[in-house]
């Protein structure tokens, strides 16, 4: 997880099947909006395009091909989304599983977590973040015990995120990202639980 997830602020080219963001009429008090609908969509053929081009205006570094062939994988589908804010495509997360030696668990990794800048504070990164905590929790085989990511140690807003919602630091790695700086990254970590399986939109 980069600096510039959840946090910085880039200059914005919408991918070629989004509506310009000028069309968004910003409330007065912009700084705390209601929380907003959103939905997902699996990731496709059609669509993994356009979740590359979120990644790369949100992300300092690129992702090979062989990362978007391996995000299209048909098991991984619940975890792996294209996030729409009123049906423009906003956000994206790709995760992967990670079979514990020995055991019938797993961990899902959060490899990329994206939220275009125009459309941070309007917890999208919560719901998002909810929709695959939920699944986790669903997903029978392998049994999911927790979810982690790698946070850069210079990105202190992205570490609140995750601990708001649960993460705790478990470890400082050194030398995790080889072309950016700092090289450092936080392994952060939260265990799935029961209330996890209930969704807030099924409350």
């Amino acid at each position: 997880m980069t600096s510039d997830t959840l946090t910085a602020y880039v200059s914005l080219t919408p991918v070629a099947d989004a509506v310009p963001i000028e069309r968004i009429q910003r409330k007065p008090d912009w700084k705390k909006p209601p929380p907003q609908h959103i939905t997902s969509a699996s990731l496709t053929k059609s669509n993994i395009g356009t979740v590359k081009r979120i990644n790369q205006v949100v992300f300092p570094i690129s992702y090979s091909a062989k990362f978007y062939d391996e995000s299209l994988a048909a098991d991984m589908e619940e975890f792996n989304r294209l996030v729409y804010c009123a049906d423009i495509p906003v956000a994206c997360i790709c995760c992967r599983l990670e079979k514990m030696p020995g055991s019938d668990s797993a961990k899902l990794y959060i490899a990329t977590m994206a939220v275009l800048a125009a459309y941070r504070s309007l917890t999208i990164g919560h719901q998002m973040l909810s929709l695959v905590l939920h699944a986790a929790a669903k997903h029978k085989s392998p049994k999911i015990s927790s979810v982690y990511v790698h946070v850069q140690v210079s990105n202190e807003e992205a570490r609140k995120f995750y601990e708001r919602e649960g993460f705790t630091v478990i470890s400082e790695v050194k030398d995790y990202y080889r072309k950016i700086t700092p090289k450092e990254a936080w392994l952060m970590e939260r265990e799935i639980t029961p209330d996890d399986a209930v969704h807030k939109e099924d409350v």
